[in-house]
């Protein structure tokens, strides 16, 4: 979820419910993890989250990644 949210600029309630969304498409039944709950685990992960600062569109299959320190 955290690179979903990074990727698309999008909140914490956007991107839950954005994933509950994408499930909800693809017929899944499964469980999206909460907005806060997502949020004090990434604090507690030593990683650094690239900020884009291009207005182009990115394409889906770029090489946009998290780095673990």
């Amino acid at each position: 979820m955290v690179c979903l949210s990074s990727l698309f600029g999008l909140g914490g309630r956007q991107t839950e419910g954005f994933v509950e969304s994408i499930f909800d498409l693809m017929g899944l039944d499964l469980p999206v993890s909460d907005h806060s709950t997502v949020c004090r685990r990434v604090k507690k992960l030593n990683i650094v989250i690239p900020v884009m600062t291009t207005r182009e569109g990115i394409h889906a299959r770029s090489r946009f990644y998290i780095k673990l320190i």
